[in-house]
């Protein structure tokens, strides 16, 4: 038993020599090296022990080679895992360049159908802000059937009232009925409905029947809006779009 356990700590000395600085491997071999070649012989300098006095040269060079091994090992090893800790602390580093430069550079029809809502509803807005308008937000806990309210710039007559809807359902005749009689209790000259989608034959035929006061936006539409601003305010709103989360839920 007393022999697998020396047999087990032996191992486990070895082991551990592999993941210490190797310099401590550097340390141990030359002290090993001058405690075998000459103080020990000076220590036991016995005829019983003639034998090993004239073999210790060599075995403390065995020795301390040992440990030089085991230092060298050990300095590749810490270099392979730094190298590694480096590229993945670049990595992270580089991380968020690599995601400005994914940016999309130029408005299409499907990054204005997966913006998150509210981002698809502000960006509403900041585009009639870009036109001169002043527009009021209205919280959804109580929004009375429209997301903003749209006004001249020096004006408290409401222009427009909007209602807004991102994703990529069709959007049908019901919502458009809905924002016709809230447009009427808003006291709104106008009224218009924005989605991301496209509408139905029949919320069309609706609005047509009203043109003068009902406005449908869908996703094609407001893109071809957006293209007609000049250069500086176009990159504003597409930055504007893609800042930041605009993918994930509110």
């Amino acid at each position: 038993m007393s022999k697998r356990i020396v047999a087990k700590n032996f191992a486990v000395l070895i082991s551990r020599l592999f993941v210490v600085p190797w310099q401590i491997s550097v340390v141990m071999a030359i002290e090993l090296f001058v405690v075998m070649r000459w103080i020990t012989p000076s220590i036991f300098n016995t005829p019983r022990l003639v034998v090993l006095s004239n073999n210790i040269f060599s075995l403390a060079t065995i020795v301390s080679c040992i440990f030089l091994i085991y230092a060298a090992v050990s300095y590749f090893l810490n270099r392979i895992v730094t190298k590694k800790r480096e590229q993945a602390e670049i990595k992270v580093v580089e991380s968020p360049v690599l995601k400005d430069d994914a940016r999309p550079t130029e408005w299409s029809i499907e990054l204005l159908r997966t913006l998150e809502w509210q981002r698809f509803e502000m960006l509403f807005v900041e585009y009639f802000q870009l036109l001169g308008k002043r527009v009021e937000t209205v919280f959804h806990t109580a929004d009375g059937g429209i997301d903003a309210r749209i006004y001249p710039r020096d004006s408290n007559t409401l222009e427009y009232a909007v209602q807004c809807k991102a994703g990529n359902s069709e959007v049908g005749i019901k919502p458009i009925w809905e924002l016709y009689g809230v447009m009427a209790h808003e006291s709104a000259g106008k009224g218009i409905y924005l989605t991301a989608s496209i509408f139905s034959a029949d919320a069309k035929q609706f609005a047509d029947e009203h043109k003068e006061k009902l406005f449908l936006i869908d996703g094609p539409r407001f893109i071809a809006m957006i293209s007609k601003l000049p250069d500086e305010k176009k990159a504003k709103l597409l930055m504007f779009a893609t800042e930041g989360q605009n993918h994930t839920p509110s």
